[in-house]
């Protein structure tokens, strides 16, 4: 079992994530870091340079690998 967390910016899914895993024992895959990971850029540089539709083909593609993980924290 996965616990994924959702919402908008800003909205502390980080700072919860990061508090489940602690609790939990569990590993924290943040998809905004592997994102970034992944492009060597920051999200607000993606968006600016490349657009929208570069950032969300981005993120489907972060957020298919991250579909496979159990016993996650998402």
């Amino acid at each position: 079992m996965n616990y994924v967390l959702i919402g908008m910016p800003g909205s502390g899914k980080t700072t919860i994530g990061k508090i489940l895993s602690e609790e939990l024992k569990m590993p924290l895959f943040d998809s905004d870091e592997i994102i970034k990971e992944k492009t060597g850029k920051e999200i607000p540089d993606i968006f600016e340079k490349e657009g929208e539709a570069a950032f969300r083909k981005t993120e489907s593609e972060v957020i298919f690998e991250l579909s496979g993980k159990t016993g996650s924290i998402i």
